[in-house]
């Protein structure tokens, strides 16, 4: 598939995911492939207990609550949802943004699951932030990918816009 049939796949499965949300998770699928990703994600924080939401297809079960184990999703721990979560909606943010690797040395376990998943790299952004809960996009890259590049970047923030717009039809329709 060529990039521009990968970035209108995204955009079909994303407005699919508008009215399912169901299709979240093939809709993730498609914006990591086409932006060079891994794992793509869609997170909704809110509250104290953790996230309210956290749609992360094809990343193994068990690497996921081993992640809540080691309080990945906090703030304290995870400077991608400390600083992520504190840049202004629609910003999109790459690794180069966030303290991963001190993150990892002062929680060795936070450090040991991002190795294993394979996700040192991270481009992100908070689609909705309303009282009480934040809703984020992100695509996770591995070792082999690397950093997101601009064209990357580029190609997320395009995603992310129409990730948004799905993400506000699918609260206004009450899903």
């Amino acid at each position: 598939m060529s990039r521009q049939d990968l970035i209108k796949a995204a955009m079909a499965r994303i407005e699919d995911a508008a009215f399912d949300p169901q299709a979240w998770d093939e809709a993730l699928r498609a914006v990591a492939a086409a932006t060079g990703g891994r794992f793509g994600q869609l997170i909704a924080i809110g509250g104290r207990e953790g996230p309210a939401f956290n749609r992360l297809p094809d990343m193994d079960p068990d690497l996921r609550r081993q992640w809540a184990e080691v309080n990945g999703h906090h703030p304290g721990v995870n400077s991608r949802i400390r600083i992520g979560g504190a840049a202004p909606v629609m910003r999109v943010l790459d690794e180069t943004s966030f303290t991963t690797e001190a993150d990892s040395r002062r929680n060795p376990a936070y450090g040991d699951l991002i190795d294993r998943a394979d996700i040192p790299f991270i481009c992100l952004t908070t689609l909705v932030r309303e009282p009480g809960v934040q809703i984020g996009m992100a695509v996770m890259r591995g070792r082999a990918q690397g950093n997101v590049e601009a064209e990357d970047r580029r190609i997320f923030a395009l995603l992310a816009y129409r990730a948004r717009q799905a993400i506000r039809t699918t609260l206004v329709l009450g899903e």
